[in-house]
């Protein structure tokens, strides 16, 4: 199973590296690779955007791997319908509650007060 990093606009946090965690690039490149089509699916997630290279599923698909997508809702739906859906399986993980999300975000020390608010 390969992992497929996806690309993003928000700004990198501490600990995380660039092309292991994502392929941090600014809205311009962002921009320019929408418009070639180069992602399978994008999506606005809380101000920034993220992209789902679409050479990564071809490659694993050329090489009958599998591929796991770290996406939210939006990314798996669009997807979902791209796709035959003997091809995915997908899921759905969510905290218990608010605070206990906002507990975890908070000891994962990667996120501001503003930040952390935000996504509650």
């Amino acid at each position: 199973v390969k992992l497929s990093i996806s690309y993003t606009t928000r700004p990198k946090r501490k600990n995380e590296k660039n092309e292991k965690d994502y392929f941090f690039v600014n809205r311009e490149k962002f921009n320019e690779l929408v418009k070639k089509n180069y992602f399978v699916e994008t999506a606005k997630v809380f101000d920034y955007y993220y992209g789902t290279p679409l050479e990564n599923i071809n490659k694993s698909f050329k090489k009958n791997n599998h591929i796991l997508f770290d996406i939210d809702w939006q990314g798996a739906k669009k997807i979902r319908k791209r796709y035959d859906k003997s091809q995915i399986i997908d899921f759905f993980i969510l905290p218990p509650n608010k605070k206990e999300l906002k507990s975890r975000l908070e000891k994962r020390g990667r996120d501001n007060r503003r930040e952390i608010n935000k996504r509650l």
